[in-house]
C-alpha cells in the first residue's frame, strides 16, 4: 500500500477527487479505509495523530458532500478504547475487531463473557449503526 503525504493539501484533494470519481462515475455506496491510524505520522508518533483524524474528517466530508447517502467504514485493528476517538465525527464506522474476536472465541470456548462485555460497551458508547463488528 503506498505511503502517501496526506499532510500535502495537494495529496488531500486528489484523494477527494479520486473519491467523487468513484461516487459520481463508478456509482459506488461508499468507502472502506484500511489501516486508517497510520495516515499521519507527527514526529515520532506513527498512529492515531491528530493530522490522522484531521484528514479522515476532511475525507468523510468530502463523501458527504458528494453523495450524502454514501457510507464510510475505516479499519482501526485495535481495542474499542482505540477505537472510540475516532467517533464520532470521522467516518460512518469503524471495524470492531475486538468484537469479533470475542465473537469467534465465544463460538469456539462456549464462554460468552468477553463478548458480552464488549457488546454493551459500544452499545452505551454510540448507535448500533456507527460500529461494525
Amino acid at each position: 500500500m503506498p505511503d502517501l503525504n496526506y499532510e500535502n493539501p495537494e495529496v488531500r484533494a486528489e484523494a477527494a477527487r479520486v473519491g467523487k470519481f468513484w461516487l459520481t462515475e463508478m456509482g459506488v455506496d461508499g468507502f472502506r479505509l484500511d489501516a486508517v491510524p497510520y495516515l499521519v505520522e507527527q514526529g515520532t508518533a506513527v498512529a492515531n495523530t491528530a493530522g490522522t483524524h484531521a484528514v479522515l474528517r476532511e475525507f468523510a466530508a468530502s463523501v458527504r458532500r458528494t453523495a450524502p447517502g454514501a457510507f464510510t467504514v475505516g479499519e482501526v485493528w485495535d481495542s474499542i478504547g482505540a477505537v472510540m476517538p475516532y467517533y464520532p465525527d470521522q467516518l460512518d464506522s469503524y471495524f470492531s475487531f475486538e468484537l469479533s474476536d470475542a465473537l469467534l472465541d465465544a463460538v469456539r470456548s462456549g464462554n460468552s463473557t468477553k463478548l458480552l462485555t464488549g457488546y454493551a460497551r459500544m452499545q452505551r458508547a454510540m448507535p448500533g449503526t456507527r460500529w461494525s463488528p
